[in-house]
């Protein structure tokens, strides 16, 4: 996962690091809106 203010940015990072690192075709996807970050909530993931 790559984050970024400039689409061009991370366009740039994905293109140096997928020239190294991924030899295969592989798609690009961005988020359209902006998400609040709300940190892990376990008590919710092991039934507490």
């Amino acid at each position: 996962m790559i984050h970024g203010r400039e689409s061009g940015a991370v366009d740039e990072k994905i293109d140096e690091l997928a020239a190294e690192y991924l030899p295969f075709d592989h798609e690009r996807l961005y988020s359209e809106e902006t998400l609040k970050q709300t940190g892990a909530r376990y008590d919710d993931l092991v039934g507490e």
